[in-house]
């Protein structure tokens, strides 16, 4: 009890030390931001337990006590490229690591657990967050040399999927499962490649709205050129924020937006989300420049 105690006081006295304004000096950027996300695992309450450590090696789950939201993280070590956190700001920050994953790193330290190292049996693959999105393959001990030789086409030999194999990327993941079924692909790792297949695609389309012409038909009035351009940067990034001043039409590059993604088949539906007092100010620009209904 009383080393649980020292144990407390100890992880205390650390908050604070680092200042949420200010970098130290002798730290770098990302040194600074990963000890802000340690002290704020310190200050918060998280239930964690661990996975079944012969099945899901590494794998814990953390739980906020006042929020009672749930992740799911994955810890394999310090600046393991396997490390992982189903948060958002670990998908964001290109960190490498979270507030539930340094919550992690403290109750091992806490608990005398062993970290595992070891590389897992099954092969996967995974999307990685450090840095630039990249899909990344990881060969586990299981047909480590017919892995190897498959996935050659398709990924480099540090791992890293190749550009080029963007379109055939899903015929290693049939041969994979075929040559071992506890063969891994993570949903977020195949909604990334979809979403590049799809970005692409729209890039591919852009010249053909080129001209001034073009956009003429797609709405029901007459748009002015640059309201031409943000439908069209719009459309190309497939995610973004049109920032021009009020009164210049944002709202009418934001639904022809929606009815060229619509028109080549990008999305099915859209939804706005809006104070209650423009609700029918959409609904009405919606009917009144498209085809479309709005609910």
């Amino acid at each position: 009890m009383a080393k649980k105690n020292k144990t407390a006081k100890s992880a205390k006295e650390s908050i604070n030390k680092v200042s949420y304004h200010y970098r130290p000096d002798n730290m770098t950027l990302q040194e600074w931001q990963i000890a802000l996300r340690r002290q704020a695992a310190m200050k918060e309450k998280f239930a964690i337990s661990e996975h079944n450590r012969k099945e899901y090696p590494g794998y814990y789950n953390v739980v906020n006590s006042v929020t009672r939201n749930e992740y799911r993280v994955v810890y394999r070590g310090q600046d393991s490229p396997w490390n992982y956190c189903s948060c958002m700001d670990f998908k964001t920050s290109q960190l490498g690591s979270c507030k539930h994953l340094e919550a992690v790193k403290l109750w091992i330290e806490d608990n005398h657990r062993k970290v595992c190292r070891d590389i897992p049996p099954y092969t996967s693959v995974y999307l990685s967050y450090q840095g630039e999105r990249k899909v990344c393959l990881r060969i586990g001990t299981d047909n480590q040399e017919e892995f190897r030789r498959l996935a050659a086409p398709y990924f480099t030999p540090d791992g890293v999927m190749r550009p080029e194999a963007l379109d055939s990327v899903t015929e290693f993941f049939r041969d994979a499962v075929r040559l071992n079924n506890t063969f891994r692909w993570y949903p977020d790792a195949l909604g990334f490649i979809l979403e590049q297949r799809d970005q692409r695609r729209r890039v591919q389309l852009l010249p053909e709205y080129a001209s001034d012409t073009a956009l003429d038909k797609l709405l029901k009035t007459k748009l002015y050129p640059y309201q031409k351009e943000g439908i069209r940067f719009a459309f190309r990034a497939g995610k973004s924020v049109i920032a021009d001043e009020m009164g210049l039409g944002k709202t009418i590059q934001a639904i022809g937006t929606a009815e060229l993604m619509k028109a080549h088949h990008f999305i099915s539906s859209v939804l706005i989300v809006c104070p209650t007092s423009l609700k029918y100010q959409w609904k009405k620009e919606i009917e009144r420049f498209t085809d479309s209904k709005a609910m």
